[in-house]
């Protein structure tokens, strides 16, 4: 049900003591009060905003900002490429904008419409991705500026590329049109035909490498499996070796859900010769990246064949195949991760609790630490070939997301972007991170907004929406949408995550195992007392 639609149907309640929960969606129909605590339980409150008068925007203001995201650095690090979409008052997409910015914010340009920009290594040109001749293909433009050139016809549907370090080819990976979108029920190759699971419906990643000279493009792996796959919950890709030879991929069975746990780690020829297992194990190990010496490839491994799991960084010797985790002690999932230049540290993003940092993991020491902490969201990390500047987007509560850029020597983020300034007129949402103790003295966080006007000791509609998953999480993301426009229409919206949410650690991710919509339900209704 919509969230608005639902709320009309509540008539202005007086005397309602319980919230109705709904795991799926969202719910209501209690009143928060903000003079004490009904059970007496232990909440921490942490004070992210405080109420700013400012002009309230319409539900259509609010459906028409702009996304943001796509960040590339240059190889030198002064200029950086991201993508901006923006929506109308309907919240229907308008399309993608590339753009460029320098690394002090001047000079921020529009480049051309597209996607997914990527710099080749030798910075003259930005290769990405283009609808405009019907089919999702990569293009090419010099970095300057200029005419783009369409640079692969393939007649399958394009997931990803990346470019080879000698900047000559561009590999990519593609897979039959019909098995686009990575479905359990994904459709069969015939038109009309009977779907059966697991028989003629299963997709197939392969790689293709093609040459930006002659735009002649080659397939280097067959379709008796897939490279790559659907990422529920990691990441995955494929990575180039430093000499532009060989390129690391993960070889799955297939491209569907629950593939990722049966990824092993392989290499295999720019022409497609040599295919060669390095890792063969029971779990995910994915998400393969050579060293800058090519001497090993590091990638995510869970270690087991386990859904519900954080993971790990391991580094595989490309010679011996010998492996050693490099993580031990880090207790949360780790997604793209970039190596520096000097081989030394490899960079990443993880969640921390409501907000994500970007750690760095000392490769010869095995020793993590955060480069950034608080309450802000970190996403869309991008390394420049030097290893010297990182840029990102960031946002919190109060914040809309932005394109951030700073010196990995010393993290001082600067703001390149202000892609959404209406937002600075629009009154802010007083925003909290409350923990408390649960039923059986496990401790929950969650985030509340309050509504506009919040005056302490007055009663409110109290609106509490659960994330999915049910290993997802509430963010302390820029409040938008649904939660800003309930908060200005008198609610307090309520965003718990329960037992079983990401960015908790593993221990806190199984907790719900076994007892699935008993012990969470019990978490959220202690934090709604």
């Amino acid at each position: 049900m919509n969230p608005i639609a639902a709320a009309t149907q509540v008539n202005s309640p007086r005397k309602f003591e319980k919230v109705m929960f709904v795991r799926t969606r969202m719910i209501f129909n209690n009143y928060f009060y903000s003079s004490h605590l009904r059970y007496g339980l232990a909440v921490v409150l942490v004070v992210l905003s405080s109420a700013l008068r400012g002009a309230v925007p319409t539900q259509g203001d609010i459906l028409a900002t702009t996304g943001v995201g796509g960040v590339a650095i240059s190889p030198e690090g002064s200029r950086v490429a991201y993508v901006v979409s923006p929506r109308d008052f309907a919240g229907k997409g308008l399309g993608s904008t590339i753009r460029l910015v320098n690394s002090d914010g001047s000079s921020d340009r529009e480049l051309t419409a597209g996607s997914a920009p990527s710099w080749s290594p030798d910075g003259a040109a930005i290769a990405y991705f283009s609808s405009s001749n019907g089919s999702r293909q990569i293009w090419l433009i010099p970095s300057t500026g200029g005419a783009p050139q369409q640079l692969t016809r393939h007649d399958g549907f394009i997931d990803r590329f990346q470019w080879a370090p000698d900047s000559q080819s561009i590999a990519f990976l593609a897979r039959p049109m019909h098995a686009r979108n990575l479905r359990f029920f994904t459709p069969s190759p015939q038109q009309d035909a009977p779907i059966v699971v697991d028989v003629n419906n299963l997709p197939m990643n392969r790689l293709f490498v093609v040459e930006v000279a002659s735009k002649k493009a080659v397939a280097v792996t067959s379709d008796s499996y897939s490279v790559c796959g659907y990422e529920q919950w990691f990441p995955d890709g494929f990575h180039w070796s430093p000499d532009s030879k060989r390129i690391a991929f993960t070889k799955r069975p297939h491209a569907k859900a629950g593939s990722h746990l049966l990824g092993d780690v392989a290499t295999v020829g720019r022409d497609g010769s040599g295919l060669r297992m390095l890792v063969e194990r029971e779990g995910m190990d994915g998400f393969p990246r050579w060293s800058p010496d090519g001497r090993h490839i590091a990638f995510i491994s869970t270690e087991r064949y386990d859904w519900v799991t954080v993971s790990f960084l391991y580094l595989v010797n490309v010679e011996t195949g010998e492996t050693v985790k490099i993580t031990p002690q880090f207790d949360e999932k780790i997604k793209q991760f970039y190596w520096t230049a000097d081989g030394k540290q490899i960079l990443y993003v993880a969640g921390d609790r409501v907000a994500t940092q970007i750690f760095a993991v000392n490769v010869a020491a095995r020793r993590v630490r955060a480069h950034t902490s608080g309450y802000d969201v970190h996403a869309g990390l991008s390394v420049s070939s030097d290893g010297k500047s990182i840029g990102f987007i960031r946002q919190n509560a109060t914040t809309p997301p932005d394109v951030y850029l700073t010196k990995l020597s010393d993290i001082r983020p600067v703001r390149l972007t202000e892609v959404n300034p209406q937002v600075k007129a629009w009154p802010v949402i007083d925003t909290q991170i409350i923990r408390w103790s649960s039923f059986d003295g496990m401790e929950i966080e969650g985030i509340v907004h309050k509504p506009l006007g919040y005056e302490e000791g007055k009663r409110y509609p109290l609106l509490v929406v659960p994330h999915g998953g049910p290993h997802s999480v509430m963010s302390n993301t820029f409040v938008n949408g649904d939660y800003r426009l309930f908060a200005q229409r008198g609610w307090v919206v309520f965003r718990p995550n329960f037992r079983g949410s990401g960015h908790y650690g593993e221990k806190f991710l199984r907790a719900n195992l076994g007892s699935w919509g008993i012990g969470d339900y019990e978490d959220v209704m202690s934090g709604v007392d």
